[in-house]
């Protein structure tokens, strides 16, 4: 669990019907439509869901939210989820909180009643949730590609498909995602398997761009009694 709640994080960050792609809408011009509305967008907050192991009998769902500053020349972000899994009858249960101040990442994880914290470098989330850090740091792992046009929740969305370079055998092979064209926010995420089916899925709900938000939220406090572990050379 531990490791699939840093790649939820790390992923974060992160969808279909369709219209017809205009020829002139290239990889790069898409790219740029979606650069230039996400660096107008000086905050955001929105309701998270994910569905992950959709094929599985016992998936995982989670519930959350996301907050995003940009601040000081520095974008910041903090991510509350819940995590819950039926396992053979039992409910388990894990929360875990992310902030992300500009320079590092830290992360709070409460897996039942038992809780750690661990610090990494700004390269790690660097780019979440959008903008031209996430296409830039993406591009090195996956090969990128421009899908038609959809709607989401009602919203006029460009479909950017990243396909995994060197996939795990049975995972995830490739990530369809969904960006709102009026503001350049990542609205969802859908993972696709070797078959072309969908595995998990990573929405963004009641989105609010440009709200007030108060800046000590990005800001790391440690519970007492809770030692933060240091993975910034990792």
């Amino acid at each position: 669990m531990r490791s699939k709640t840093t790649w939820l994080i790390g992923l974060l960050m992160a969808v279909f019907a369709s219209t017809a792609v205009y020829a002139e809408d290239s990889l790069e011009a898409v790219q740029k439509k979606i650069e230039e509305k996400w660096a107008k967008v000086e905050s955001m907050t929105a309701k998270m869901k994910m569905n992950m192991n959709m094929k599985s009998p016992e998936p995982i769902k989670t519930d959350g939210v996301i907050e995003f500053l940009r601040e000081g020349g520095k974008e910041k972000f903090r991510m509350e989820m819940q995590f819950e899994q039926n396992m053979q009858g039992n409910t388990m249960k894990v929360s875990s909180t992310t902030i992300y101040d500009g320079d590092f990442a830290y992360s709070v994880t409460d897996m039942m009643g038992q809780k750690m914290a661990v610090k990494q470098k700004s390269d790690v989330l660097q780019g979440v949730p959008g903008g031209r850090a996430m296409f830039e740091r993406m591009s090195k792992t996956h090969d990128l590609k421009v899908l038609p046009d959809a709607k989401v929740d009602g919203k006029d969305v460009a479909v950017i498909e990243a396909k995994i370079k060197s996939p795990d055998p049975g995972g995830v092979g490739a990530y369809r995602m969904n960006f709102v064209k009026d503001t350049g926010v990542l609205i969802k995420t859908v993972g696709i398997d070797e078959k072309g089916e969908a595995v998990m899925e990573i929405a963004f709900e009641d989105v609010k761009v440009n709200p007030k938000l108060d800046p000590s939220r990005f800001v790391f406090k440690s519970d007492p009694g809770i030692q933060v572990m240091d993975m910034t050379n990792q």
